[in-house]
């Protein structure tokens, strides 16, 4: 097995590996790592500290890359000519506030984005990702459903499947909406 598909195996079962200069820094759930796999680890060290810093400098420089193995799955599930495709991986998590400072919250979102290149990664269509130097700002969607007979109070209709991948500011959606209580 090459260095890329064991580090590719690890990360499939829950291996966080990153480097920190010539030190190889990883974080596993109990029970993952054997002996044959810190043996390697210990083995390849330089190989591995090599693979690492490529894949790195690959997302630093925005030239794409391979998605990982669920990546893969997630972007097959999706096809129309699966039984259940058509629809992207999503969550919808809501969450109940008298109040929300959203002028803050944008600035800590946009925040988040500048500091975490996977999200602004986006797919291609040759199967790999590449990671934007920058995205637009995110801007919070304000939706006033107060006195509307479209929500009761104490609903929200959900828009989860909006997303587009293409355009990582559309593929996180914050939303503010308000409704009677």
């Amino acid at each position: 097995m090459t260095v890329a598909a064991f580090l590719s195996d690890l990360r499939r079962r829950g291996v966080s590996l990153s480097t920190d200069g010539e030190q190889l820094t990883l974080r596993a759930p109990k029970g993952v790592l054997g002996n044959v796999e810190r043996e390697r680890l210990k083995a390849e060290k330089a190989a591995i500290l090599e693979c690492l810093r490529a894949e790195q400098v690959a997302v630093d420089d925005g030239a794409p890359f391979p998605l990982t193995d669920i990546q893969q799955a997630y972007l097959v599930g999706r096809a129309a000519e699966l039984e259940l495709g058509k629809v992207g991986c999503h969550a919808y998590r809501e969450f109940d506030c008298a109040t929300v400072d959203l002028p803050r919250l944008e600035r800590a979102w946009n925040k988040v984005v500048a500091r975490h290149p996977m999200l602004r990664a986006v797919f291609s269509a040759d199967g790999t990702q590449r990671v934007l130097d920058s995205v637009p700002s995110y801007r919070i969607e304000i939706e006033d459903l107060r006195g509307t007979a479209d929500a009761p109070p104490g609903v929200l209709i959900p828009r989860s499947h909006e997303g587009d991948e293409t355009c990582p500011s559309r593929t996180s959606r914050i939303r503010r909406s308000f409704r009677s209580s």
